[in-house]
């Protein structure tokens, strides 16, 4: 649920970010930008949370990736 997106008011602002790594299945951020990644999150006062730990899910991210052909390379 993304009540941020909400044009109603009244609703609490986000406190987290859950799912983190996602963004490597998707092909939308390379797994060596993830640390770069939970610190802007950390950085605009969001927790960062996965399943598991943050090394494992970017792992098992970086694999689904593989698989589908949405890996990303770092640009950096």
């Amino acid at each position: 649920m993304h009540v941020e997106l909400s044009g109603e008011e009244g609703w609490q602002e986000p406190q987290f970010a859950a799912f983190v790594s996602s963004v490597v299945e998707q092909g939308l951020v390379a797994p060596e930008d993830m640390e770069g990644v939970r610190g802007q999150l950390k950085g605009a006062g969001l927790e960062t949370y996965d399943a598991l730990s943050p090394g494992l899910m970017d792992a098992i991210a970086t694999f689904v990736a593989k698989k589908n052909g949405t890996l990303r390379t770092s640009k950096l």
